[in-house]
C-alpha cells in the first residue's frame, strides 16, 4: 500500500503579503524576503496565477492605496506614490513608436531608449502581444514601406535587367553566354516532381517535354519594360511562346544573334 505524501504549505503572513503587493513600492525580491517565500511565488500571486483567495483582497487594497494617495496629493499635484505595475500606464509617443517599429532598421534597445520604455515592452508590442490598438497602424505602415521599397528596387534594377537582356541576346562571348544562362535559370519552372518520379501528366498548363518546362508567361516585360522586339527575342531564346503584338505574332529571327556554340 502506497502512502500518499501531502505537499506541505509553508505558513506566512497573508495580510503582510497583500499589503506589500498592493502598495507597489517594494520589489518582488524584497517582498519575498520579508514574507518568507520565493520570488516565483510572489510573481505568481501578484499576477493572479496562484492564491486565488487573495486576489479580491489585493485588488481592494490596491484601489484603496491609489485613492488615498491621490486624495492626499491632490489632483493638480504630481503623484509620487508608487503605483502597482498592473495599473501603470507610461505616457510615450505612440506615433514615434509605430514609426520606429515599422521601419525595421532600429534595434529594440535603441527604440526603448528613445521612447522611454523597456526593451521587453518594445519586443512585446512588435510581436503583437501588447498594445493591440497600435497593431493595425504598425501593419499598415509596414505594408506601405514594403510597397515603397519594391518601387525603389524596381527602379534600381530596371537598367541592370535591360542591360543584362541586351548583352545576352545581342552580345557574344563568355559574358553573353553566362547572361543567357542566368536568364534561362531565372525564368524556368522548378523540376516537376511528378515527371522526375515517372508519373504523368505534369502540372496543368505547362508545355510538355523536358524535366524543366519554361514558363508560359514571363514577368520580364513588367520588370524591365523591354521593347516588343527585344521581349520577343527573350521569349524565343527561352523557348517560350511567341508574343502577340498589335501587328500579329512578333518573332524577329533576323534580330537574333547566333548563340555561342550553336
Amino acid at each position: 500500500m502506497t502512502k500518499k505524501t501531502r505537499r506541505k504549505r509553508k505558513d506566512y503572513d497573508d495580510d503582510l503579503l497583500v499589503e506589500l503587493i498592493a502598495r507597489g513600492d517594494s520589489t518582488k525580491k524584497q517582498i519575498a524576503k520579508r514574507v518568507g517565500i520565493s520570488q516565483t511565488q510572489v510573481s505568481d500571486i501578484s499576477s493572479g496565477r496562484r492564491r486565488g483567495d487573495l486576489q479580491p483582497r489585493i485588488n481592494v487594497a490596491t484601489r484603496s492605496y491609489v485613492r488615498e494617495a491621490r486624495r492626499r496629493q491632490g489632483r493638480r499635484q504630481v503623484d509620487h506614490t508608487p503605483v502597482p505595475m498592473s495599473l501603470r500606464k507610461k505616457e510615450y509617443d505612440d506615433d514615434r513608436l509605430v514609426e520606429l517599429i515599422a521601419a525595421g532598421s532600429v534595434s529594440h534597445a535603441k527604440i526603448a531608449a528613445e521612447i522611454g520604455i523597456t526593451d521587453s515592452m518594445v519586443s512585446r508590442i512588435a510581436r503583437g502581444e501588447r498594445r493591440a490598438d497600435l497593431q493595425p497602424r504598425i501593419g499598415a505602415l509596414v505594408r506601405s514601406r514594403r510597397v515603397e521599397f519594391e518601387h525603389l528596387a524596381a527602379a534600381i534594377l530596371k537598367p541592370a535587367l535591360v542591360k543584362q537582356a541586351r548583352v545576352a541576346l545581342e552580345g557574344d562571348g563568355e559574358t553573353a553566354r553566362k547572361a543567357r544562362q542566368h536568364i534561362i535559370d531565372t525564368f524556368r519552372y522548378p523540376p516537376d516532381p511528378a515527371k522526375l518520379a515517372g508519373r504523368t501528366p505534369g502540372p496543368a498548363g505547362l508545355p510538355p517535354g523536358g524535366d524543366l518546362a519554361r514558363r508560359p508567361k514571363l514577368p520580364l516585360r513588367s520588370m524591365a519594360e523591354l521593347s516588343p522586339a527585344l521581349f520577343a527575342a527573350v521569349l524565343k531564346e527561352l523557348d517560350g511562346p511567341e508574343m502577340e503584338t498589335e501587328d500579329g505574332i512578333d518573332t524577329p529571327e533576323d534580330k537574333k544573334t547566333p548563340v555561342d556554340g550553336d
